[in-house]
């Protein structure tokens, strides 16, 4: 994450380039320590620069879809109010769900919030964890191989889908593109034609959820 001292250098080269407004969006305070950086740096903050910062409530894709809407609506021209507004409701009307090739790393790092049911197993299990409204990742299911995991987590998504009129869903993995590539048929084939958005995990997230990770999640656009 950045020190406080490096975010106020960026506001100080942003005022410099003309922006009089900023919205900084960050990964899930519950995962990470950004948002109070964020948080601190910008009360220490003298210049003329409107700063908003939002905890997105999510990591990887999930929190770069948050950036993404934020800068459409930007281009729109819509008031800081309605951008706030907005990622406030939106951030949270989702569902996201991630299987990992194991624990190991989750518990080594603490990143893992109710995991003493899991721990036991966890080398003989593939987990479907979630990162739930708080923003923080919690255990979901216990399954016994990776392709009923996988199973599992896009049957719970399509079937959350047929009863929203409006989505989108976002796919990150952390080298395991087969697994991907095995939840992204079966969604095309339930939505054909569904809009999506999909990036890998970077080495700072794949630190914690380790190689062959595949995440999906959906927001509700539903108004």
């Amino acid at each position: 994450m950045p020190s406080p001292g490096e975010l106020l250098e960026l506001l100080d080269e942003l005022q410099a380039d003309g922006y009089d407004e900023v919205f900084i969006i960050t990964v899930s305070s519950q995962l990470s320590g950004t948002f109070g950086v964020c948080t601190m740096a910008i009360n220490q903050y003298e210049g003329p620069l409107r700063i908003h910062v939002i905890d997105s409530k999510n990591a990887a894709i999930s929190e770069g879809w948050l950036s993404l809407e934020t800068l459409r609506l930007i281009e729109e021209q819509k008031t800081s109010t309605e951008i706030l507004a907005y990622l406030e409701h939106i951030k949270t009307n989702r569902k996201q769900y991630f299987m990992v090739d194991n624990l190991r790393l989750f518990v080594a790092n603490g990143r893992l919030s109710g995991a003493s049911g899991f721990i036991g197993s966890m080398f003989k299990i593939k987990p479907i964890l979630e990162v739930n409204d708080d923003g923080k990742i919690v255990p979901f299911l216990k399954v016994r191989t990776q392709k009923k995991a996988l199973q599992q987590m896009v049957d719970i998504v399509i079937e959350d889908l047929k009863n929203i009129k409006d989505f989108i869903v976002t796919y990150d993995t952390s080298d395991n593109i087969e697994g991907l590539q095995f939840i992204k048929d079966q969604m095309e084939q339930a939505f054909p034609g569904y809009t999506y958005f999909e990036a890998p995990i970077t080495p700072v997230v794949g630190c914690h959820t380790g190689i062959g990770t595949v995440g999906i999640a959906y927001f509700d656009l539903t108004k």
